[in-house]
């Protein structure tokens, strides 16, 4: 029997209190949430107001977690920080400021309130602009934080464990200025190897309100034929540059990479702003695509091509020569500049070229004759190979002068074409969007044809996408508008430049044939057809060229 003495129990029993004691405190953090998401909405406040003005609204703020949360909403100042679009909070300073900043003019109940987890609680707010305002553009921003502020020497402070922030921009009317100018407009690369640059846009506001400077980059090539248009806030109410500061805009453009996308190419940045009267602003950036690989390949065969075709008429002339009976030695003299043919008693100037073509008449007359003197068809066939071996060079110079033929008109087909698919991508702070140039054609036929979208139809449980095979910028776009105008909603456009297809093609899985019928009818008929390759309940469109004709 084991004996226990009275220390080593006490000594027991402290370890035990202290490993439950652990357990009940890791049990306790386990079971504190440590992830708190919200939403506010509206994210952006801009309004016009005169001096003396009062003005009420409201915020709505959205618990979305599985536990409650109490939030303390806080007003301070908004100032633009660096070039990015991001703002610098700066808490409010009564005694400072006196009256003259937005936060200021912003009361708001600053107390925490509880907001039940999944629902929506209301904050209202009013601004009161003071008589004594200076005209122009002021900026603050309401905080709505998981932890009260405190008070740091004198000055409200924010301490967050997470928030979110609802911006505004108040334009008080006066003596307003609007004026600014694009700072700087370049490429990251004046020269580089395939379709794929990055632009930068410096935007100055040298004004006293706010300015949204929206427009667009139209890229060209070297043939002046159009390669890419990059809008410039045209789909949001963000991208605003505060006064006296710079805003940098960020945009990358990549097109369909080919040994042809060769030569100089031009973009032009077009921006209008201001609200009193509109302003443009331009300017214009130049680069160069060379694909260098692909033209030392190129080089080469063109060089291969040409000593081909030099040596081959060198023998040509050697083979003429001969018939002539002349000595096939030859030479190239500057003083005449004729080639000549030396016998061993004088020299012979070639200048009667209507005979040039006499080794092909008489290989020709040969090849008939040889050709009837066989009476069966191997040995026809046997004497027309050695006929080509006989004279492969001309042969194979002739070959290679078409393809030359061939690859310039496809050179000029191809950097004439008047449109051809790209893809952009527009760089903000915190996300980056990348747009087809079927969504952007999409997003300018939607501003001008409004009246045409039609309510999406209830019974759709199913995904649309539009995919433009027809080599013809912009059919998938225009594909969406006649379906939305039916009252289909579309969920993906795009294009797949790989593919030219003459005839339409709708492939479903899942979808009632019925229903994809009746999508087949509003596209000129496509053809419709069932695939366990795609995913369930979805249609794929791929929109051939018998819908671009239509």
């Amino acid at each position: 029997m084991i004996s226990i003495s009275n220390n080593s129990r006490l000594f027991i029993l402290l370890a035990l209190a202290f490993i439950i004691s652990l357990t009940l405190t890791n049990f306790a953090l386990a079971e504190t949430p440590t992830t708190q998401t919200l939403s506010v909405s509206p994210t952006l406040f801009q309004m016009s107001v005169n001096p003396s003005q009062a003005w009420v609204s409201e915020l709505r703020v959205t618990n979305v977690n599985d536990f409650d949360i109490t939030i303390y909403p806080q007003v301070v100042n908004f100032a633009p920080l660096g070039e990015s679009g991001r703002g610098d909070l700066i808490p409010v300073f009564t005694s400072e400021t006196k009256g003259s900043t937005l936060a200021e003019w912003i009361k708001l109940d600053p107390v925490g309130v509880l907001v039940p987890k999944q629902e929506t609680k209301t904050l209202s707010f009013s601004v009161n602009v003071p008589p004594t305002a200076a005209p122009g553009g002021h900026y603050a921003a309401i905080l709505i934080g998981t932890k009260p502020p405190t008070a740091v020497t004198g000055k409200s402070q924010v301490q967050t464990a997470q928030f979110v922030t609802s911006l505004f921009f108040v334009r008080v009317a006066g003596d307003v200025t609007e004026k600014g100018i694009i700072r700087e407009f370049r490429t990251t690369e004046k020269l580089l190897d395939t379709p794929h640059v990055t632009f930068e846009l410096r935007f100055e506001n040298e004004g006293n309100v706010h300015l949204q400077p929206q427009g667009d980059i139209v890229i060209s090539n070297m043939w002046g034929e159009e390669r890419g248009i990059i809008p410039i806030n045209q789909q949001t109410h963000f991208g605003n540059v505060l006064p006296q500061s710079v805003r940098k805009f960020e945009f990358t453009w990549s097109g369909v990479a080919s040994v042809f996308d060769i030569g100089r190419y031009k973009a032009i940045a077009t921006l209008g702003y201001g609200e009193e009267s509109k302003n443009f602003v331009t300017s214009t950036t130049y680069f160069w695509i060379v694909p260098i690989q692909q033209i030392l390949i190129t080089l080469i065969v063109m060089g291969f091509l040409i000593w081909l075709f030099t040596f081959a008429v060198r023998m040509y002339v050697r083979r003429m020569l001969t018939l002539a009976g002349i000595e096939p030695r030859t030479m190239y003299t500057e003083k005449t500049g004729a080639i000549t043919a030396v016998r061993a008693d004088k020299t012979v100037i070639i200048k009667r070229y209507r005979t040039v073509a006499a080794p092909v008449i008489i290989g020709l007359r040969e090849l008939k004759k040889q050709l009837f003197s066989e009476t069966n068809m191997r040995a026809r066939m046997k004497v027309i190979l050695q006929s080509f071996y006989r004279y492969r060079l001309l042969v194979g110079t002739v070959l290679g002068f078409f393809v030359v033929v061939f690859f310039v008109i496809l050179f000029i087909q191809s950097v004439t074409k008047p449109d051809a698919p790209y893809s952009v991508t527009i760089t903000n702070p915190d996300s980056s969007v990348t747009l087809s140039s079927e969504q952007i054609i999409y997003n300018d036929l939607e501003k001008t044809k409004t009246d045409t979208k039609g309510a999406t139809t209830s019974e759709q449980n199913f995904a649309i996408k539009v995919i433009n095979v027809s080599g013809i910028t912009g059919q998938a776009a225009r594909a969406r508008l006649s379906l939305e105008s039916a009252g289909y909603a579309v969920s993906e456009i795009g294009t797949d430049p790989t593919r030219i297809e003459e005839k339409s093609a709708i492939v479903y899985n899942g979808v009632p044939p019925k229903t994809v019928l009746e999508i087949s009818k509003l596209l000129n008929n496509a053809l419709p057809s069932a695939s366990a390759e795609i995913d369930i309940d979805t249609v794929v469109i791929y929109v051939g060229t018998d819908i671009a004709e239509d």
